[in-house]
């Protein structure tokens, strides 16, 4: 496994790095490739991981059918013979690929002990050293009932996935450390949000940040992503399954909130039992994760402004506090999250 370069100087073949978003689905992460694909040295492909040998579906979903994970990839762009995707990306003269790599929603493909939603998307130290993951999480409710919408109504699947993403991440961040969290909710706060955290992933990258990154072209959607097989692409430029990419392809960037909470479900199809369990079960992990993604940006802005700081040891008490999620923001940090507005 190739040991990873820093972006923007040439290794020995010239060729491209790896670099991942590791998300849930329907968490903002089409959105968040959508805008890493505007900067001029990243191309961007999709589901490399998860969809690399993917079976296709002979029945209904919940029906039973093969899995296993396709961690080619990680061999990089010089083994024999390597991922076609390195050297499509070499063709299009970029030196970053970033995948957007997510769980799937279906228990029942694969096993008990290993299937889509709960299996590793980063199988050891090793492809953390080269990928350098970032992670993307949305309020549990809101993605939950986005999963609703789309049919996809396991909430058994839903947590295993979630909590999937938030044990990659602190296992992540304890290999390579300062590795970075994008809250969806914090980041469709404001233009501000955006703009230090999409600063702190080219940093955490070794890229140059680019400010062509704080909009979109809709009109071209998927058309300059990188795509591992036809059938991917006709998903993201033809078919639009279920309407995954509705949202994305009906604006040219980030619909800010401008303070209003993003905790509101949209479809409205979440029942109180749910809930209920998704406070539960997933509440406190959302709120530290939360918390974690704002700090992480107030230490860029405090940075560019040439005032460093530091505040591991507010990370550490989130990583260890079990009240930390029921704690209201003031009491979490020191850090005055009001300041990235």
């Amino acid at each position: 496994m190739r040991e990873p370069t820093v972006a923007g100087t040439a290794n020995a073949a010239n060729q491209p790095d790896l670099r991942m978003v590791v998300a849930l689905p329907r968490s903002g992460s089409t959105m968040t490739m959508c805008l890493l694909a505007e900067h001029q040295m990243i191309g961007v492909t999709s589901r490399l991981t998860l969809m690399g040998n993917m079976q296709p579906r002979t029945g209904a979903r919940g029906d039973y059918r093969p899995f296993e994970p396709d961690y080619s990839i990680y061999d990089g762009p010089l083994a024999d013979p390597a991922h076609p995707i390195y050297a499509k990306a070499q063709e299009k003269g970029y030196r970053v690929i970033v995948s957007k790599e997510e769980t799937g929603n279906d228990l029942a493909t694969g096993t008990p002990d290993l299937n889509e939603v709960n299996y590793p998307v980063l199988p050891n130290d090793d492809a953390i050293r080269t990928a350098r993951p970032v992670f993307l999480v949305r309020e549990p409710k809101a993605a939950f009932d986005s999963w609703l919408a789309k049919g996809w109504d396991d909430i058994d699947a839903f947590i295993t996935a979630y909590k999937n993403i938030a044990d990659s991440y602190d296992r992540a961040k304890s290999v390579v450390p300062g590795t970075r969290i994008i809250s969806y909710d914090a980041m469709v706060e404001n233009e501000r949000n955006q703009e230090m955290i999409l600063r702190g992933v080219t940093s955490h990258w070794g890229l140059p940040f680019d400010p062509a990154m704080m909009s979109y072209d809709n009109k071209e959607f998927g058309q300059n992503f990188l795509y591992r097989s036809t059938r991917e692409q006709d998903i993201y430029t033809k078919e639009n399954p279920k309407g995954l990419f509705s949202s994305v392809m009906a604006h040219s960037g980030v619909q800010h909130t401008d303070g209003v909470a993003t905790t509101r479900v949209k479809h409205g199809l979440i029942t109180t039992d749910q809930v209920e369990r998704l406070d539960r079960e997933l509440g406190d992990i959302f709120a530290r994760l939360d918390t974690e993604c704002r700090l992480q940006a107030f230490r860029t802005q405090m940075i560019l402004k040439g005032r460093p700081v530091r505040f591991d040891h507010e990370l550490d008490n989130a990583a260890n506090d079990d009240n930390y999620g029921k704690k209201a923001p003031e009491q979490r940090f020191t850090a005055p999250v009001a300041a990235l507005g």
